[in-house]
């Protein structure tokens, strides 16, 4: 009964961390995307993002974008986290492993 309590907790934390990823990765794609956003300023604004939700270790890749970078081009974050750093270390099931989300949109 308490591993399944302890493994509980450790999936219930797996998956907001993975929310959380997802979250931060879809606001640097919708920066990134506009008019005037620059890669610096989508990985900028994604580590602060990260920061306010204390996940930690956390790297933040976004798609080369230029002035010249056309309307309709698709724009990508990826942002990455590692889940044994950002877990409570109750249990083994997330030691080396990474959780990665990414989000794509278009540039306006």
């Amino acid at each position: 009964m308490f591993m399944l309590v302890l493994g509980s907790i450790e999936i219930t934390n797996s998956i907001y961390l993975k929310q959380a990823l997802t979250s931060v990765a879809y606001e640097g794609a919708r920066l990134a995307s506009g008019a005037s956003g620059t890669k610096s300023d989508a990985e900028s604004f994604c580590t602060q993002l990260l920061t306010a939700r204390q996940i930690q270790g956390a790297s933040v890749s976004c798609t080369q974008i230029t002035p010249a970078t056309t309307r309709g081009t698709l724009i990508t974050v990826t942002v990455t986290a590692p889940a044994e750093q950002n877990s409570f270390g109750l249990t083994r099931y997330f030691r080396n492993r990474d959780l990665t989300a990414a989000a794509t949109m278009p540039r306006l």
